[in-house]
């Protein structure tokens, strides 16, 4: 739902406007120059000729203004007032929901500051008509609207890795971009509450039920604790630490349908006489619901698209479902001068098998799709080759990147 430039600026009905004036100076020096002469003897006419064709000229000239005139106000209607008709049409065919979700995501201003300036017939944006670029058509979409590279917020700026422009990426696009504030925005609706309580369903700062020796169960502080950055900056993978094991649980939690299982690195025991056992396994629990869970895989599956196309982290013959990470790490004087890259992958994406996290420390290069996807590509093509996994169908139902 965009409204555009006319194509008939302000600058046009300007320069019509001119005309007019300048059609209007000509026809005053043209009635004292006549009147001058027929004064003066300076003429060759009767005085009725000459009120003949001062009445002949005057005439031509008044249907001439008459047409510049509708020609001026017809533009300036086009230019002016057609987009606030348009706009005032839009904004009353919006429900509250919707524009709640627009004062949310809006960059020119919220709903309540357009519709003063429409009431005040204002001209904003580009000085020429009303635009309104950075809206979704629809938000069920699972569209964030327009995401530029930087966003200040509550007295903080955060910023996307890359410089970019006003984006029309949907929650897939936003997933597939890596793109910091998207994430912000797509999770704007939620409460520190309940952005904390998602991370621990999934598994972030809880032990992961391995009692391995020297484990840790990462940090997360409680959401009571955050501070007007943090409350942000942990949608999108900051201000809190996790174990490559809990990443890869995450992660399997969209390969199970939205559900996290415990993990277990004992399948079974045997025993000298060849009794075989299974160590008891904790109760699985649902996370997320299924359908929910098939978006995600959907997406990711398109991050993975957008690196394997680059001659990154590609499998050959596999559909693959990924998400990578780089992370700075502070170093003991408290400057970030240390590096960490990863990446986490489904494969395949379409009958998810395996589910493989590389962590690299200060690789060379930074993000974790070129410097650990490949080698997921390596561990990936071994997986599928040594348990004789049937090559994927080709993908058909992918979420649109961009709306």
């Amino acid at each position: 739902m965009c409204i555009r430039d006319s194509g008939i600026t302000v600058k046009t009905t300007l320069i019509f406007t001119l005309l007019f004036g300048l059609v209007l100076a000509a026809y005053v020096v043209f009635i004292i120059s006549s009147i001058e002469h027929q004064l003066t003897g300076n003429t060759i006419e009767s005085t009725g000729q000459y009120l003949a064709r001062l009445k002949l000229t005057s005439l031509i000239l008044v249907v001439l203004f008459v047409v510049l005139g509708a020609v001026v106000g017809g533009i300036a209607s086009t230019a002016m007032i057609s987009p606030v008709r348009k706009m005032i049409d839009t904004i009353d065919s919006i429900d509250a929901d919707y524009i709640a979700a627009l004062e949310r995501h809006t960059w020119h201003g919220n709903v309540r500051e357009l519709r003063n300036a429409v009431e005040r017939s204002m001209i904003m944006a580009d000085g020429n008509s009303l635009t309104f670029d950075c809206l979704a058509p629809e938000f069920h979409t699972a569209a964030v609207g327009c995401a530029p590279d930087s966003l200040t917020l509550d007295g903080q700026t955060y910023k996307d890795s890359f410089n970019h422009g006003a984006e029309r990426w949907t929650l897939a696009g936003v997933l597939e971009q890596s793109s910091n504030i998207g994430t912000i925005l797509a999770s704007d609706s939620f409460s520190d509450q309940k952005r904390y309580e998602y991370l621990t369903k999934f598994g972030i700062g809880q032990p992961s039920g391995l009692n391995l020796p020297g484990e840790s169960q990462g940090l997360l502080t409680q959401p009571q604790t955050w501070d007007g950055r943090t409350r942000n900056t942990v949608l999108f993978g900051q201000g809190y630490t996790v174990n490559a094991l809990q990443m890869t649980n995450a992660i399997a939690v969209i390969a199970n349908q939205g559900v996290l299982k415990p993990q277990s690195i004992i399948k079974s025991i045997t025993t000298p006489d060849g009794k075989s056992t299974t160590p008891e396994q904790k109760e699985s629990t649902r996370v997320i619901d299924e359908e929910a869970s098939k978006q995600i895989l959907n997406a990711m599956e398109s991050v993975s698209e957008h690196y394997s196309s680059q001659g990154f982290a590609g499998v050959k013959g596999y559909r693959v479902a990924s998400k990578s990470g780089t992370a700075e790490v502070a170093g003991p004087d408290g400057k970030l001068s240390s590096l960490i890259s990863d990446y986490s992958a489904i494969i395949p994406a379409d009958n998810p098998r395996f589910v493989v996290t590389v962590v690299l420390k200060d690789p060379e290069g930074s993000y974790g799709g070129l410097t650990a996807g490949p080698v997921f590509a390596q561990i990936g093509e071994f997986l599928m080759q040594k348990y004789e996994v049937p090559n994927s169908p080709q993908r058909k139902n992918a979420i649109p990147v961009e709306w």
